[in-house]
């Protein structure tokens, strides 16, 4: 072996492969303050940044898209007031292990499959009032969270699947409406449409109200009748309320890349248009948000169940 090549084989022993993708520079801190022109942070956009410690969301991002911050080194994450965040993508916080605690905005609908997968959570909080409908398989699968407010909102969910690999033995715990402290429940939040009455408090029985007023009009409804404003999910086998995120004007974009970052947006023939757009009658039919429809004005082809309703 020559004096180059001990060399270089001394190099390599000593060097760590380091790679990752950094959408915006961490200043020497590791903070990133995104432009306040942002309205959502891009697919994989830190993919693996192990530099970014800290970041400031602006006011008008509405998402965080797939893996935005997937493994990388993100240990704050601070709103700015009035935060209009809306959607938590798959696996946008996955591996983020230095990530200890996370106060959610109180617009944020849905946090959805893997978003703090094997991430470092330990405290996460709700904003009073918060709107949150939906928190997806595997949300918050091998954290270290024993402590957490679930708004009362969420539809329910199945908790081994949500607070797998989590220090708590009964996931059960986990619930819509529960306040849960070291993996107790200490405190419930009724259903507004099930709170007993006041009226003569010593002989009163509490009362239920009529199937009709139920808040979720698809809770336990059986396949068959899942319908109309209510969709069946094959993954949480349960009847469920549609999501309208679906909905989205892909003829605004002009470029295939900003297309492609919409979940929902697809860019054929150098245009970019709605996943429902073009479909084969058979895919269509298959497709839970796309619907086939025979009337020829003003829905003809396959579209969007909610652009036209209910086939005919």
């Amino acid at each position: 072996m020559n004096n180059i090549t001990r060399t270089l084989t001394a190099i390599l022993a000593n060097t760590a492969l380091v790679w990752g993708w950094c959408e915006q520079e961490p200043d020497a801190n590791g903070l990133v303050i995104l432009d306040a022109t942002w309205t959502k942070v891009p697919v994989q956009a830190f993919l693996v940044c192990a530099k970014l410690k800290k970041v400031v969301i602006p006011q008008g991002v509405t998402e965080f898209l797939n893996s935005a911050f997937y493994e990388s080194g993100l240990e704050v994450i601070e709103f700015d007031a009035g935060s209009k965040l809306e959607t938590i993508d798959n696996y946008a916080f996955k591996k983020c292990v230095k990530l200890k605690k996370v106060v959610i905005p109180q617009g944020v609908k849905e946090i959805l499959y893997g978003a703090f997968d094997s991430s470092g959570l330990k405290v996460i909080e709700f904003e009073v009032n918060s709107q949150l409908e939906i928190i997806d398989e595997y949300a918050f699968s091998g954290t270290s969270i024993v402590s957490i407010v679930i708004p009362q909102g969420v539809t329910s969910f199945d908790a081994n699947k949500v607070f797998g690999g989590t220090p708590c033995d009964d996931k059960n715990v986990f619930k819509p409406g529960n306040t849960v402290v070291n993996c107790e429940i200490i405190a419930t939040t009724p259903s507004p449409t099930s709170m007993p009455t006041t009226a003569a408090p010593t002989t009163a029985v509490p009362t239920t109200m009529a199937p009709t007023e139920v808040k979720d009009t698809c809770v336990n409804l059986k396949k068959r009748k899942c319908k109309n404003k209510c969709v069946f999910s094959k993954r949480q086998r349960q009847c469920l309320p549609k999501k309208y995120s679906f909905e989205h004007n892909c003829a605004q974009y002009e470029g295939e890349t900003p297309c492609l970052e919409v979940k929902v947006c697809k860019f054929p023939d150098g245009k970019c248009v709605h996943r429902c757009d073009g479909k084969s009658a058979q895919r269509c039919r298959k497709h839970k948000f796309c619907n086939l429809d025979k009337v020829v004005n003003p829905c003809f082809g396959c579209h969007l169940v909610t652009a036209c309703g209910p086939r005919r």
